[in-house]
């Protein structure tokens, strides 16, 4: 799902892919990436994320990152407002070190699903790394 803003760009730019797709061209219309928390099986909550590219791509193209970076941030803004301030999504080392993943936040009824249920919280379906919830540090 990707976010537009009629101010940054009026309409769409598609893009044909070397296997003949037709897809949105994410940088040239200048949108924001939104791929919301899926629960596999009622066990496991896979991560969302919002998204843009990093300035490199839209330098290359000649389009300027401020406007689409600046329409991020009050997405992230209007996000923010859902999330559960005293909880950060952290991962248990294998030496045992618990580590604060940096730029994530959580809801608090994730955080308390992950604590209560003992639900699983993971980046990628199969893979290896499991995160937990922890009490935001004073």
């Amino acid at each position: 799902m990707f976010f537009g803003n009629k101010s940054l760009q009026n309409r769409l730019i598609w893009q044909t892919t070397l296997d003949n797709r037709t897809e949105l061209d994410f940088i040239r219309s200048q949108t924001v990436q939104f791929v919301p928390s899926l629960l596999i099986n009622g066990t496991t909550l896979l991560e969302g994320q919002l998204a843009i590219m990093s300035d490199v791509y839209y330098h290359e193209l000649g389009i300027d990152p401020g406007p689409v970076g600046h329409f991020y941030s009050e997405l992230r803004k209007s996000f923010k407002r859902i999330f559960d301030n005293n909880s950060r999504v952290a991962v248990v080392t294998p030496t045992g070190e618990t580590k604060l993943i940096p730029n994530t936040s959580i809801t608090a009824s994730a955080a308390e699903w992950v604590n209560r249920k003992k639900g699983r919280l993971k980046q990628l379906k199969d893979g290896p790394v499991e995160f937990t919830v922890v009490k935001r540090p004073d």
